[in-house]
């Protein structure tokens, strides 16, 4: 694969015949005067940085509320597992009687 040149490029498109149109030409059109299209596909990808920073941004806050609620569930299950050791150690000392 080469680069074309812009007299290859050039000839195509002056060229008449059936290829010099539809989505073959379109490229040979920009590849003649990359500009517009350099600036389209660095818009596109400013976008697309933007759209993912926001998703980004929305996990992290999501992961933040996870850890509040997974503290909480922490907290209860620690409260419930000492509740359960004291109700074990009563019902030992009720069997020892």
């Amino acid at each position: 694969m080469e680069h074309l040149s812009p007299k290859e490029i050039s000839d195509f498109l002056s060229a008449n015949h059936r290829r010099t149109s539809g989505d073959l030409k379109h490229g040979y059109e920009i590849a003649q005067d990359p500009t517009e299209w350099d600036a389209e596909q660095k818009e596109i990808n400013e976008e697309r940085e933007n759209a993912a920073n926001q998703v980004d941004e929305l996990e992290d806050d999501d992961d933040e509320e996870a850890d509040t609620s997974a503290t909480k569930r922490k907290k209860a299950t620690k409260e419930k597992s000492k509740k359960k050791a004291k109700v074990s150690k009563v019902s030992l000392v009720i069997y020892h009687f």
